[in-house]
């Protein structure tokens, strides 16, 4: 994913989402960052962005996820993308209509140290 001259709305700024920037800002020119206190679709209608990064609450993603893919942005979820296989489906669904990539945090798959959990 090249993001150095992309701009990325960050949703999400607990101690997650700050892990998050700090990656994020060494990667591109552009982090415009959303707090709690902020509205993300207010936001999205004045700036202009090319990748939004979902760091929030579990149960709020797919509402978020949602509006953002219906409005064309590429999105970048924490895990889990939703709380139910049906949500999930329906997201990467609208993604697919609206031409826009859809990718979940695998960090995980990569831990050498939970690779022989059974």
């Amino acid at each position: 994913m090249k993001l150095k001259n992309n701009s990325v709305l960050l949703i999400g700024y607990g101690r997650w989402g700050k892990v998050i920037y700090s990656k994020l800002s060494k990667l591109c020119k552009n982090v415009i960052i959303c707090t709690s206190k902020d509205d993300y679709k207010e936001i999205l209608k004045v700036r202009n962005v090319d990748w939004v990064v979902i760091a929030t609450p579990s149960k709020t993603h797919y509402e978020i996820a949602k509006y953002c893919l219906k409005n064309k942005k590429n999105v970048f979820c924490e895990k889990p993308l939703t709380l139910s296989h049906l949500e999930s489906k329906k997201l990467f669904d609208i993604s697919k209509e609206n031409n826009v990539k859809l990718y979940v945090s695998d960090v995980f798959n990569f831990r050498n140290d939970l690779a022989n959990i059974e």
